[in-house]
């Protein structure tokens, strides 16, 4: 499954999420009535920021139906929180944003970052859990995978799941502790420790779950970073036009640095 993160900069909060699909993904870049999102075509899943420096990240918990997604999109069923992203997105501020995304159609699930140039929030909850926001400080990392935080019962529970979600979630905190800017951010993020196959790596390309994509946005600053994995990229369009108040830059399988945190291996 999923790694989102706040990682504390200069800028403000930057926000990053490392996505898992068990599909190759046709993903397409658009500006939507002043908001960049990332879309997913097949299950019109999404995530972005808008020209008023907000920034949305997701990430599940309900993870059995998220392992589901393909099949039940091929169907005709789409994703109701890439929905409920896009609608916060295009509220007129911060608070309409929030009240969006507690309440529009029962609101969004799984673990939710919002940042803005200077603000975080967190926001968490199931269809079987209450949903609780909380307001985080952005000087300080935070990391969520696909266990709860709040809510224990929430996530992945047991067995190798659990693991790979704790351990991830460790990694995760580990390479993006020393990180400042979002160039440092996204080389961090890509970097793999263990066999490629490995379903404990921050980047998966297991049988289960794949990383097709890395998205890294910088709210106070407007800039966002999407590195494609392009083994598990049907196509990947970019339809931002010229004269976008937003800063993008694309890579296709980025190459990282060797790891140099002792704790995780040379």
């Amino acid at each position: 499954m999923c790694i989102i993160a706040s990682v504390p900069g200069p800028n403000g909060p930057i926000l990053i999420k490392n996505r898992d699909r068990n599909y190759d993904v046709d993903l397409k870049l658009a500006e939507v009535r002043g908001s960049l999102v990332l879309l997913d075509t097949l299950t019109y899943w999404l995530e972005g920021c808008n020209d008023q420096g907000l920034a949305i990240v997701n990430s599940a918990l309900m993870v059995g139906r998220d392992e589901k997604e393909k099949k039940k999109s091929k169907s005709g069923k789409k994703s109701k929180d890439g929905i409920r992203i896009l609608r916060a997105l295009l509220q007129e501020d911060i608070q309409s944003a929030l009240d969006s995304l507690l309440t529009y159609d029962q609101g969004i699930k799984g673990h939710t970052f919002i940042a803005t140039g200077d603000r975080l929030w967190c926001l968490e909850t199931t269809s079987k859990h209450r949903p609780i926001l909380t307001e985080l400080d952005p000087t300080v990392l935070h990391v969520r995978t696909n266990h709860g935080i709040y809510h224990p019962d929430a996530g992945y529970m047991k067995g190798e799941d659990r693991k790979s979600s704790l351990i991830r979630e460790k990694t995760a905190q580990i390479v993006l502790s020393e990180c400042r800017t979002p160039e440092e951010v996204l080389q961090a993020i890509n970097r793999r420790f263990l066999e490629e196959d490995s379903p404990f790596n921050m980047v998966r390309a297991t049988e289960k779950m794949r990383t097709s994509s890395q998205l890294v946005m910088e709210p106070g600053t407007h800039s966002v970073y999407i590195n494609v994995i392009d083994a598990y990229t049907e196509s990947f369009k970019n339809s931002c036009g010229e004269g976008s108040p937003f800063r993008v830059t694309v890579t296709r399988d980025l190459s990282p640095e060797p790891p140099r945190d002792p704790r995780l291996g040379k």
